[in-house]
C-alpha cells in the first residue's frame, strides 16, 4: 500500500504537505515601495516574497514567473506607478507585474547570451516605463528601456566602448542626474561617468589629487545630501564628490582589495557625508558607515548577528556578523523620524534599524514578532526527530521535537533550529553553537528518556562548518548535553580547518560496559570531512594532502584520531601557475547495528587540471567498507557505474542507507555530475561485494541526495529517496514498498528545487519530514492503494461511485486512472469538480500503466496566459489544470475528463504549462496543444480531451527518454467577442466565457 501526498500552504493536516518554517535564511535582494514603507519584496533561496505589513508576514509572490527569480537584480518599482514592478528570472527573462506582484508576465526582453550580465537597474522617476540598466557584455555599458521592459537598447552618448557597466545611481531630488560605474578597462580610465540629462549624454568624472585614479572597478555608487555622492572601487579606494559627480576626491580610508563583490550604498538625504554601504563578498561582511565621506569607516552595528553567543576570539570579542547582501532605505528615511534602514543577509534573513540613526538593528519588530515570518529562504541539509516516546505526534501528545540544520552558509546563520510541535513553529537552538552551517545531526538514543522532562537530558552531536571569518573559525564538531539548548565544541587536538564536516554518526553498541541494547551514553563517534590540508614542498612543487577525512572518537568527542587509512589520497599539486587536484571526499558513514567493526562510507570525487593535455590518476571512488572499526578501508563498489574511461573511479555516491537489521543489505545513490542521465539507485545484498540497479520508477537524471529506511519495517520493504531538481525538471520524493525494486513519487506540491534530507517519525512511520531549499516540509500519509498520488477516500468520491472513467472498476484500484478533486490552493468558489486522467496506451514496461502525483492545480498559480494576438487579453481556466507523471514510459495517450463541463461551447482550446524544451527553465510558459496541423490534444467528447505525450519532447517537463511529466488544461477565450457587430449568439454555439 502506498500513501498520498497533497501540498498546501495552509495549516497542517493529514495527507497534506505543509511547511511552517524555519524562516529567514538566505535573502539576496530587497526592494521597498517608493511611498508605502510597509510594502516590500525580497528574493530568497526559496523564491520571491512580498509583505504588506513591514515584514510581520511574508507571502510568496511569483505567480507567472517561469523559472526561479534571479538573485542578480533586485525587484524594481516604477516610481510613478508603483503597481508596476519588474524582476528578472534565472533564465535572464524580464517580467513585469501591473498589479503590485499578484501576477507576472514576461515582457519579451531576455538576457541569455554567454557574456551578458545585467549588474544593476533602476527606474527613472518622472518617466513611467523607463528603466536604465548597468550592463556587461564587453561592448555596451548602459541599456535603456522605454517600453516597460519589453526591449532594451544601448543608450547614452559619451560612454566608452567596449566597456562594462557595474553600478548606477540616480539623484532622488533631481532624477536627471545619474552616475555610472564601469569595470576596469586594462588600466584605462576613467571608470566613472556622470550625466545631467537623464542619461542621454555622459561626461567622464575627474579625480582631483587622487593617488589612485579612477581606473579600477566601481561596483558601488550613491548620491547623498545636496550635491554630494560617493563611489567605491574594487581596489579599496573611496571617492567623494560635492559637485554631483563631475569631480571626485580620494578619501583617506581604504578597504582591502576584492573581486566579484557588489556594493549597495545608501546616502543620507539631508546630512552631507553620511553613507551606509554593504558588500556581498567573502572578503568583507556586515554593514559599513561613514559620516565624513569615507575618510573614516565604522562597522559596529548592534544587532546585526545571526547568533549573539557566537563571539570572536579576538578582542573586543564581537558576535559573528551577518554576511550582508544589501542595505535599503524606507521612503522618507532621514526626513521622517519613523522611517528606517533595512539589511538583507545571506543566511540570517532581514533586519530593520531600531533607531533613526541606523546604528542598531533587529530581526524583530517593536512587539517582539519576527520580521521573517513566512520568508522561506532556509536551505536544510539535515532533519532529525527526538525518539522520546512522550514527544510524538497524535492526540494527547505535544508533538515531535524536530531539529533541522541550515546547510549552506559559510559565514553566518542561526545554523540550527528546533521545533517542539512537529514542525508547527521553529526557533533557533544555537546558544554556544560556533557554527555557520550544520550538515549532520546525531542523537544519542540512550539519553532521550521516556517522559517529556527527560528531553532536557538529550545528548545531540552536530557537524558542519564554522564561519570562515578570522576569530570565528573552528573544526566544525559540536555537542549538546541538554537537548540542543546549549552547545560546546568537541574538537580537542584537531586542526582548525577540516573543510566541511558532512556527517556524524554514533556506534549504537559503544556504551560502557557493552550491554546491548545500550542504556548508558554511547562513546564511539565517527565523522567525515573534506580533511585538513598538509603541505609538502619539493623544489618548485607543492603537494597538499588532505588528512583526517574520517575521524573517530572513543570518548564521546573528547578526543579524535584519523581513521581513513585505505581511502585513496585527496591531493592538490601546484607548480608555478600549473595546478591539478584530485579529491576523494567521504560523505555518509554507516555502522552495522549488530557489529561495531563493520561499516561503510560513500564518497564523491572531484578533479581539476588547468592543463587539458595532462591525464588524471584512475583514483578509486564509490563505496568503501571497513571490517575493523575504521582502521582500514577497501573499495566495495563492484557493479556501481564507472566514469567514462576509468576502471576504479565510480560515480559519486551521495547517499547510502542500510537495512535496519541486516548489515549486508544496503542502498546507494550514484551520479556523475558531468554526465546527463547518469543518476541511479543501486542495491547490494552481500555487503558491497556486488551492486545491482534498483530504481524502476525513478527517471534517469533525478539527482537523489538522501535515503531513509523505515526502521519499523523489519522486512526493509519501505524506503524513501529525495533529490534535487529545477523548475523544469523538478526534484522529487520517492517511496518504495518492496525494498527498492519499484518506486513511486510522492512529491505533490513540494518545492521544485530540492529536497536534500528526509527522516521518518520513529513512532508514526507514515509521518515524514523533509529538509528542502524552503524550510522543513512535513506530511502524514494517507492510504493510496494504487499509488497514483490520490488518497483512496478522495478517489472513491469520484463520479459514478468512484469510477471516473466508467470502466466498471474503482479508480482507487487502478494506477493508470486517477480522479482528483478541486484544485490545490483554490480559494472558495474557484476550481471545477472532479478531473479524471486515464492512460489509454503507452510505450514502455507494462505499457505505461502507472501514473504518479496525479493532482489538479490552480492555473492562476502560474500567472496569466495572454492571447497570442492581443497580449492585453487572457485565456481563462475555469476548470484549472491537471498534472501527472508517467514513469518508465516513452510515449503515452491519455484521456482527461473534466466532469460536468461542456467543451462543445465556442472558445475552448487545450494548453500546456511547462518548458517548450524539456528541462530548460528558460522556456517555461503557456503553450497551445490543440492547434496546428498535428495537435497533441484533441477533443473526443463533450467533457474529454485526448492528449498524446512523448518523453523528452514538447508536452513533458523532464529531459529524459523514460519519463513523462505533464501539466495542462482547457482554456477559454471566445475570439468572436472581438468582432464588431457580433450579437447573434443564438446563431452560433454558446460561448465558453
Amino acid at each position: 500500500m502506498l500513501f498520498f501526498a497533497l501540498c498546501t500552504c495552509a495549516n497542517a493536516g493529514n495527507g497534506i504537505w505543509t511547511s511552517a518554517g524555519p524562516y529567514g535564511g538566505q535573502v539576496y535582494q530587497m526592494a521597498i515601495h517608493p511611498t508605502t514603507a510597509t510594502t516590500m519584496f525580497a528574493i530568497t533561496r526559496g523564491g520571491l516574497f512580498r509583505t504588506f505589513d513591514g515584514g510581520v508576514t511574508w507571502e510568496r509572490a511569483d505567480q507567472g514567473i517561469g523559472a526561479l527569480v534571479s538573485t542578480l537584480l533586485p525587484p524594481v518599482f516604477d516610481q510613478d506607478a508603483p503597481t508596476n514592478v519588474y524582476v528578472m528570472d534565472s533564465a535572464g527573462r524580464i517580467y513585469r507585474s501591473t498589479d503590485g506582484g499578484d501576477n507576472w508576465l514576461a515582457t519579451g526582453a531576455e538576457f541569455t547570451g554567454t557574456n551578458e550580465l545585467p549588474n544593476q537597474w533602476l527606474d527613472v522617476p518622472g518617466n513611467t516605463g523607463v528603466i536604465l540598466m548597468a550592463y556587461s557584455n564587453d561592448a555596451t555599458p548602459l541599456l535603456r528601456s522605454a517600453d516597460f521592459g519589453a526591449s532594451f537598447s544601448a543608450f547614452g552618448t559619451g560612454l566608452p566602448s567596449p566597456a562594462n557597466g557595474l553600478s548606477l545611481a540616480i539623484k532622488a531630488s533631481d532624477p536627471t542626474r545619474l552616475l555610472l560605474g564601469l569595470a576596469e578597462r586594462d588600466g584605462i580610465g576613467p571608470t566613472l561617468y556622470t550625466s545631467a540629462d537623464s542619461g542621454n549624454s555622459w561626461t567622464a568624472s575627474t579625480c582631483s589629487g587622487c593617488t589612485v585614479g579612477l581606473t579600477s572597478d566601481i561596483p558601488g555608487l550613491a548620491y547623498g545630501a545636496g550635491s554630494s555622492g560617493l563611489a567605491i572601487s574594487a581596489t579599496g579606494q573611496i571617492y567623494a564628490t560635492v559637485d554631483n559627480g563631475n569631480t571626485f576626491t580620494q578619501s583617506t580610508a581604504t578597504f582591502i582589495s576584492f573581486s566579484g563583490g557588489k556594493f549597495k550604498v545608501v546616502g543620507h538625504p539631508t546630512t552631507a557625508g553620511s553613507y551606509w554601504f554593504s558588500i556581498n563578498n567573502s572578503s568583507l561582511s556586515n554593514i559599513f558607515r561613514t559620516t565624513d565621506s569615507g575618510n573614516t569607516i565604522s562597522n559596529s552595528f548592534a544587532g546585526l548577528t545571526a547568533n549573539s553567543s557566537y563571539t570572536s576570539t579576538i578582542a573586543p570579542n564581537p558576535p559573528v556578523p551577518v554576511l550582508a547582501t544589501g542595505i535599503y532605505a524606507e521612503p522618507g528615511f532621514g526626513v521622517t523620524g519613523t522611517r528606517r534602514l533595512w539589511v538583507s543577509a545571506d543566511g540570517a534573513g532581514v533586519f530593520r534599524a531600531v533607531d533613526a540613526a541606523g546604528t542598531t538593528f533587529s530581526n524583530l519588530d517593536g512587539g517582539g514578532a519576527s520580521l521573517n515570518n513566512g520568508l522561506a529562504g532556509v536551505n536544510l541539509r539535515t532533519v532529525v526527530v527526538n525518539p522520546n516516546p512522550s514527544a510524538r505526534p497524535g492526540p494527547g501528545f505535544p508533538g515531535n521535537r524536530l531539529y533541522a540544520g541550515f546547510g549552506d552558509p559559510f559565514f553566518s546563520s542561526p545554523a540550527l533550529y528546533r521545533s517542539t510541535n512537529s514542525g508547527g513553529s521553529w526557533a533557533a537552538a544555537n546558544s554556544g553553537l560556533r557554527a555557520a552551517q550544520i550538515r549532520a545531526l546525531a542523537i544519542d538514543p540512550t539519553t532521550v528518556g521516556i517522559t517529556v522532562p527527560d528531553l532536557g537530558n538529550t545528548v545531540i552531536y552536530a557537524s558542519g562548518r564554522s564561519s570562515q571569518t578570522n576569530g570565528y573559525r573552528n573544526p566544525g564538531l559540536y555537542k549538546s548535553l541538554d537537548n540542543g539548548t546549549t552547545w560546546s565544541n568537541i574538537d580537542s587536538g584537531l586542526p582548525q580547518s577540516l573543510g566541511t564536516v558532512r556527517h556524524i554518526v554514533l556506534d549504537p553498541r559503544s556504551c560502557v560496559p557493552v550491554v546491548f541494547p545500550c542504556t548508558t551514553p554511547l562513546q564511539r563517534v565517527f565523522a567525515t570531512a573534506n580533511g585538513s590540508p598538509s603541505n609538502a614542498v619539493v623544489g618548485s612543487v607543492t603537494t597538499t594532502t588532505f588528512n583526517n577525512r574520517i575521524l573517530r572518537s572513543d570518548s564521546a568527542g573528547g578526543s579524535w584520531a584519523a581513521s581513513d587509512t585505505g581511502l585513496p589520497p585527496s591531493t592538490n599539486i601546484s607548480e608555478g601557475i600549473n595546478f591539478i587536484s584530485q579529491n576523494v571526499t567521504p560523505l555518509t558513514l554507516l555502522i552495522s547495528p549488530t557489529d561495531s567493526n563493520l561499516m561503510y562510507v560513500g564518497t564523491f570525487y572531484s578533479e581539476f587540471d588547468d592543463d587539458p593535455f595532462r591525464s588524471f590518476d584512475d583514483r578509486a571512488n564509490g563505496v568503501f567498507k571497513s571490517s575493523n572499526g575504521g582502521a582500514n578501508w577497501i573499495l566495495a563498489s563492484n557493479g556501481l557505474p564507472l566514469r567514462t574511461g576509468r576502471t576504479n573511479t565510480h560515480h559519486d555516491v551521495l547517499a547510502i542507507a542500510m537495512h535496519p537489521t541486516n548489515d549486508q543489505i544496503l542502498w546507494a545513490t550514484t551520479i556523475d555530475l558531468q554526465t546527463p542521465d547518469s543518476a541511479s539507485i543501486f542495491k547490494t545484498v552481500d555487503g558491497g561485494a556486488t551492486w545491482t540497479r534498483s530504481d524502476t520508477g525513478i527517471g534517469s537524471r533525478v539527482d537523489i541526495r538522501a535515503l531513509a529506511v523505515d526502521p519499523t519495517d523489519t522486512g526493509a520493504g519501505t524506503i524513501y529517496a529525495s533529490g534535487a531538481g529545477s523548475v523544469s525538471n523538478p526534484g522529487s520524493v520517492y517511496k518504495s514498498s518492496d525494498g527498492g525494486l519499484t518506486w513511486h513519487s510522492i512529491s505533490v506540491g513540494l518545492p521544485d528545487d530540492a529536497a536534500l534530507a528526509i527522516t521518518i517519525d520513529p513512532f508514526v512511520p507514515a509521518q515524514l519530514h523533509l529538509g528542502t531549499t524552503a524550510g522543513v516540509w512535513s506530511m502524514l500519509q494517507q492510504a493510496d492503494d494504487d499509488g497514483d498520488g490520490i488518497p483512496n477516500g478522495q478517489e472513491n468520491n469520484a463520479p459514478n461511485g468512484g469510477d471516473g472513467n466508467g470502466d466498471g472498476n474503482q479508480d482507487s484500484s487502478q494506477g493508470d486512472v486517477g480522479s482528483t478533486g478541486v484544485a490545490l490552493r483554490a480559494p472558495s468558489g474557484v476550481g471545477g469538480g472532479f478531473i479524471t486522467s486515464d492512460i489509454l496506451s503507452g510505450t514502455g514496461p507494462n505499457n505505461c500503466q502507472q501514473a504518479v502525483d496525479v493532482q489538479s492545480r490552480l492555473a492562476l498559480r502560474y500567472g496569466r496566459d495572454p492571447i497570442e494576438s492581443n497580449s492585453s487579453l487572457y485565456y481563462g481556466y475555469p476548470d484549472d489544470l491537471i498534472r501527472f507523471e508517467i514513469t518508465d514510459c516513452s510515449q503515452a495517450v491519455v484521456d482527461i475528463t473534466f466532469h460536468n463541463e461542456n467543451f462543445n461551447e465556442y472558445g475552448w482550446s487545450f494548453r500546456f504549462f511547462g518548458p517548450s524544451t524539456p528541462g530548460d527553465d528558460g522556456t517555461m510558459g503557456w503553450y497551445p496543444m490543440s492547434s496546428g496541423a498535428n495537435p497533441r490534444a484533441v477533443k473526443v467528447d463533450q467533457n474529454t480531451w485526448r492528449v498524446t505525450l512523448n518523453a523528452n519532447q514538447f508536452g513533458s517537463y523532464r529531459p529524459v527518454s523514460d519519463n513523462i511529466l505533464f501539466m495542462g488544461g482547457p482554456a477559454c477565450f471566445d475570439d468572436r467577442l472581438l468582432v464588431n457587430g457580433f450579437e447573434d449568439t443564438n446563431a452560433a454555439p454558446a460561448t465558453c466565457n
